[in-house]
C-alpha cells in the first residue's frame, strides 16, 4: 500500500470510529456515559484531522487533492450494526466488545503503518503516536467490559465458581 492509501485508509478508520461512538452516545440512556463516548468521538476526530494536517503540511495541496481522488479504501468492517443491541447492560457490553475490537484493529494498522514508512520519521512518530492512544483506548473498554460482564452475570442470576 503507497503512503496516500495508507493515510487514507487511516482518515476512514478515525471517521468511522468517529460514527461508532456518536451513535453510541445518543443511544446511552445514562450521561455520564453519553458523555463518555462523545470525548472518545472527538478524540477520533482529532485523529483524522491530524492526518490530515500531515498530508498538508508534508505532502502539500497536492496531496489532498490526490487524496480526494484515490478510490475508496474498502471499509474495515470494524463494527457492524446489527451487534447492537437494546438492553441496558447488554447494550452497553455489546459497544464495549465491538469498542475493544475497533481500537484493536487500530492500533495493529497505525504499528504495522509506522513500520511499512519508516523512512518517513514524522509520518512514523505520528502512527506511533495513534498506535498508543488506540491502544490506551482498547484497554480501557477491555476493563469496563469486564465490570459489565460481572453485572450481566447477576442480572442473568449467573454465580461464579
Amino acid at each position: 500500500m503507497d503512503k496516500l492509501q495508507l493515510i487514507k485508509q487511516a482518515i476512514m478508520n478515525e471517521v468511522e470510529g468517529y460514527e461508532f461512538y456518536r451513535l453510541a452516545a445518543e443511544g446511552a440512556k445514562n450521561p455520564s456515559t453519553a458523555g463518555t463516548f462523545l470525548t472518545l468521538a472527538k478524540e477520533e476526530e482529532k485523529h483524522a484531522e491530524w492526518l490530515r494536517t500531515y498530508l498538508d503540511e508534508t505532502m502539500g495541496k497536492e496531496a489532498l487533492f490526490e487524496l480526494a481522488i484515490l478510490p475508496a479504501p474498502p471499509s474495515p468492517e470494524i463494527f457492524r450494526w446489527d451487534k447492537i443491541e437494546e438492553e441496558d447492560v447488554q447494550r452497553a457490553m455489546t459497544v464495549f466488545s465491538v469498542g475493544m475490537q475497533m481500537e484493536k484493529a487500530s492500533f495493529e494498522f497505525y504499528e504495522k503503518g509506522a513500520e511499512q514508512f519508516s523512512d518517513d520519521p514524522k509520518l512514523k512518530e505520528l502512527f506511533l503516536i495513534l498506535a498508543r492512544w488506540e491502544k490506551a483506548h482498547y484497554e480501557q473498554f477491555l476493563k469496563a467490559y469486564n465490570e459489565l460482564k460481572e453485572d450481566f452475570w447477576a442480572e442473568q442470576g449467573f454465580s461464579r465458581f
